[in-house]
């Protein structure tokens, strides 16, 4: 779940460059129950904020995909799911909640330094080698 740019930067520029032929939808999914985390390393999940328990329900394979299809037929810009995604992000562009939204994420993310996760990283393929050996 790492990010570069603000979800409304990324798609503003896919637009721009997109021609004019090319429709662009942009999905945001919250988080989905599927394999990633069994092979993005140890510590990954300990990246998505604390206050993402809130964002129900997390996605199956499926309902991402569903998703994503649902997305393209909508002719929106922007096509967010699950529902309570999509409320906290709008809630995230009020003025009088931005802030506070803000200073909860940041309070809740992170758990683990970045070190720590790299080190559980070698660790997790230092026992996969002695097990393949």
């Amino acid at each position: 779940m790492l990010h570069a740019a603000p979800p409304h930067e990324i798609s503003h520029r896919s637009r721009t460059h997109a021609g004019p032929d090319v429709r662009v939808t942009e999905v945001i999914c919250g988080e989905v129950d599927s394999a990633y985390f069994d092979h993005a390393g140890a510590g990954t999940r300990s990246r998505i904020p604390g206050i993402s328990v809130l964002i129900k329900p997390v996605l199956s394979c499926d309902a991402a995909a569903r998703a994503v299809l649902a997305g393209a037929v909508s002719g929106r810009d922007t096509f967010i799911a699950p529902l309570m995604l999509g409320v906290t992000t709008a809630l995230a562009d009020l003025p009088v909640l931005s802030g506070a939204l803000r200073a909860c994420i940041d309070a809740t993310a992170w758990t683990t330094t970045p070190a720590e996760v790299l080190a559980a990283q070698a660790a997790v393929r230092a026992s996969q080698q002695q097990a393949a050996e």
